[in-house]
C-alpha cells in the first residue's frame, strides 16, 4: 500500500478487509471518478424525490462541492493524507445544512449503486473472464471502501453532532452562565444596598430612640413644669377672685361711703343754714335790746326830770337798761358763737365735699381695679386653662414618644434580622454561584 495510512486507518481497513490491491484497482478509477463522478452526482438527486429534505441540502452547492471532492477520493483510492479531513469537511456541510444521520446511509447506497451501473456500460480490458474477474473486484474494492467511507462519515457526523451539541450546549451554558451571574452579581448588588439600606435604617432607629428618650425627658419636664404653671394659675386665678370680691366690697363700701357724705354734707348745709337764721333772730334781739337800752335810757332821763315821782321807775329803767345791756352783750357773745359755728360749718362742708370728692375718686380708681383685675382674672383663667391643655398635650406628646419608641424599637429588631438574612442570602448567593459554575464545567465536559 503505497500511500501512508494512520493506526486508526489501518485497524478500519482490517476490519472491512480492505486491501492495498482493492486500493490499486480504486486507483485505477482515478480518471472515471473525476470525469463522470460530478455529473452523476448530480444526475442521482432526482433520485431522492423520496427524500425532498436530502435532496434539498444536496442540491445546495457548498454541500455539493465538498460531496463531489469527498467522492472523487473515495472512487480514486484517495484515503491517505487528507482524506480523514475531506470527510470532517463533508460530515460538517451535512449537518451545518440539516442533513440527517440516516441520509448518509441512504446517499452512500444510491451513489454505490449508480456506480456499479456506471462501471458495467465500460469497456473492460482483456477476455470475458478477465472482464468478470476485473468487475468483481472493482465491486468488492468499492464496496469495502464505501463501508470504510460510511463508517468514517458517520462517526464524523456523530462528532459533528456532539460538536455542535456541545458548542450549542456551550452557548447555552454561557448563556445560562451570563444570566445566573447577572442575576446573582444583581442579587449581590441588591443585597449590599439593602445591608447598607438596614445598616442606615438601624442608625437611624437608634437615633430615634435617643431622640424619643430626649424628647420624652423633655416633655416630662415640660408637663412637670407646666403642671406647677396651670397649679401657680388656679392660684393665682383664686386670689384674683379674692381680690376682685375685696375689690368689689370695697367698691360698695365706697359708694356708701360717697352716699353718708352727701348726707352729712346735706345736714351740715342745714345746720349752716339754722344758724344763719339763728344769727338772724340774734340781729332781731340785738336790734331789740338796743331799742330797749335807749327806751331805758330815755325813762331815765325822764325819771330824773320827774324827780322823786320818778324814782321808782328810774330804778325800773335801770334794771332794764341793765337787762338790754345784758341782752346785748349776751346777744354779740351769740353772733359770734354763730359765727364761729357758721365759719365751721363752712370748713365742715368744704371738707366734707373733698371728702367726698375724693371717696368719688377712690371709688372710680376702685371701679378701675375691678375692671382691670376682672380682665387679669379672665386672662389668669385662660393661663390656666392654656396650661391645663399644654399639660394635656405633653402628656399626649409623651404617650405618642412611647410609641415611636417602641416602633423604633421594633424598626431596630426587623433591620437586625434583615441583616441577618442578607448576610444570608449573600452566602447562598454565592454558593448557587458555585454550584452553577460546576453543573456548567461538568456540562461542558459532557
Amino acid at each position: 500500500m503505497s500511500q501512508i495510512l494512520t493506526p486508526e486507518q489501518k485497524r478500519r481497513f482490517a476490519v472491512f478487509r480492505m486491501t492495498e490491491e482493492d486500493v490499486a484497482a480504486l486507483q485505477g478509477l482515478s480518471e472515471f471518478a473525476q470525469q463522470r463522478l460530478p455529473a452523476l452526482l448530480v444526475a442521482l438527486h432526482a433520485e431522492l424525490s423520496a427524500w425532498p429534505e436530502i435532496r434539498e441540502a444536496l442540491s445546495k452547492p457548498e454541500v455539493h462541492k465538498v460531496r463531489v471532492a469527498h467522492w472523487v477520493r473515495v472512487a480514486s483510492g484517495q484515503f491517505g493524507d487528507g482524506f480523514m479531513e475531506s470527510a470532517r469537511a463533508l460530515a460538517s456541510a451535512f449537518y451545518k445544512h440539516g442533513v440527517p444521520g440516516y441520509a448518509v446511509t441512504i446517499c452512500h447506497a444510491t451513489v454505490i449503486n449508480a456506480i456499479y451501473a456506471e462501471l458495467d456500460t465500460m469497456p473492460a480490458k482483456g477476455g470475458w473472464f478477465a472482464r468478470k474477474d476485473q468487475g468483481l473486484a472493482l465491486r468488492r474494492a468499492l464496496n469495502r471502501a464505501a463501508w470504510v467511507d460510511l463508517e468514517v462519515l458517520l462517526e464524523t457526523y456523530a462528532e459533528a453532532e456532539k460538536a455542535s451539541q456541545r458548542a450549542a450546549m456551550n452557548d447555552v451554558a454561557n448563556d445560562f452562565q451570563g444570566r445566573v451571574q447577572g442575576a446573582i452579581g444583581a442579587i449581590g448588588q441588591a443585597v449590599r444596598q439593602m445591608d447598607e439600606a438596614v445598616r442606615t435604617m438601624s442608625g437611624s432607629a437608634e437615633q430615634s430612640l435617643r431622640n424619643v428618650e430626649a424628647v420624652s425627658g423633655a416633655s416630662r419636664a415640660a408637663s412637670g413644669e407646666v403642671a406647677t404653671v396651670a397649679a401657680a394659675a388656679d392660684e393665682l386665678s383664686a386670689s384674683v377672685n379674692e381680690i376682685t370680691r375685696q375689690v368689689s366690697q370695697s367698691a360698695t363700701i365706697a359708694a356708701q361711703a360717697v352716699a353718708e357724705a352727701r348726707r352729712t354734707d346735706g345736714i351740715v348745709q342745714a345746720l349752716a343754714e339754722g344758724a344763719g337764721r339763728i344769727g338772724e333772730v340774734v340781729r332781731l334781739i340785738s336790734d331789740i335790746a338796743g331799742q330797749t337800752n335807749l327806751l331805758a335810757l330815755n325813762a331815765t332821763i325822764e325819771a330824773a326830770r320827774a324827780g322823786d315821782a320818778g324814782k321808782g321807775f328810774a330804778v325800773v329803767a335801770s334794771e332794764v337798761k341793765n337787762l338790754a345791756t345784758q341782752t346785748a352783750k349776751a346777744t354779740e357773745d351769740i353772733s359770734q358763737q354763730i359765727g364761729q359755728i357758721q365759719a365751721a360749718t363752712g370748713h365742715a362742708v368744704n371738707a366734707i365735699q373733698g371728702i367726698a370728692a375724693t371717696i368719688d375718686g377712690i371709688n372710680q380708681v376702685v371701679s378701675s381695679i375691678s375692671a382691670a383685675v376682672e380682665e387679669q382674672g379672665s386672662a389668669t383663667a385662660e393661663i390656666a386653662r392654656s396650661a391645663r391643655m399644654a399639660a394635656e398635650g405633653n402628656q399626649r406628646v409623651s404617650n405618642l414618644m412611647q410609641e415611636v419608641g417602641q416602633r423604633a424599637e421594633e424598626t431596630r429588631q426587623i433591620a437586625g434580622t434583615l441583616s441577618r438574612s442578607s448576610a444570608e442570602l449573600n452566602q447562598q448567593s454565592g454558593t448557587v454561584n458555585q454550584a452553577v459554575g460546576q453543573f456548567l464545567d461538568n456540562l461542558r465536559r459532557a
